[in-house]
C-alpha cells in the first residue's frame, strides 16, 4: 500500500485555507525550493494541485478513478482464476500481472487524495 501523500489532518488545513486551495499550495512549493526535495515533497504538491483543479478538469484525479482501478483489479484476478482453472498458465500469469498493475495503480491515484470524508 502507497501511504497518502498528506494526513487526515493536512488535508483538512489545507481544505479549510481561508484563500483557498491554490494559496494553499505556495507554503509546499516554496518547501520544494529551499527543502530537501524528497519524493514526499512532491507527492504533498502534486496532491494539492490536483485537489485545486476543477472538479471538471478532465485531468484531475478522483475517487472515481481508483475505484475503476481497483474494480479492473478484481476482474483481472478473477480472469486469472479462470486462466489457471482451464489450465492455461500463460494467461494466468498474464492476467495475475495485470492485476498487480491494477492494484499499483489504484493505491497511487488514492495516495493524492483526499480520505473520503474529507472531500473538497
Amino acid at each position: 500500500m502507497i501511504p497518502p501523500a498528506l494526513t487526515a489532518k493536512e488535508w483538512s488545513e489545507a481544505l479549510a485555507w481561508r484563500f483557498g486551495i491554490t494559496d494553499y499550495l505556495v507554503r509546499p512549493a516554496e518547501l520544494l525550493g529551499g527543502g530537501q526535495n524528497s519524493p514526499s515533497d512532491l507527492a504533498r504538491v502534486i496532491a494539492l494541485a490536483n485537489a485545486a483543479l476543477p472538479d471538471d478538469d478532465p485531468r484531475k484525479i478522483t475517487w472515481a478513478m481508483a475505484d475503476d482501478a481497483r474494480e479492473a483489479y478484481r476482474s483481472a484476478v478473477i480472469l486469472a482464476t479462470h486462466a489457471q482453472n482451464s489450465g492455461d498458465e500463460t494467461e494466468r500469469q498474464r492476467y495475475r500481472a495485470l492485476a498487480i498493475r491494477y492494484a499499483v495503480l489504484a493505491d497511487a491515484l488514492a495516495s493524492y487524495l483526499p480520505p473520503r470524508e474529507a472531500k473538497p
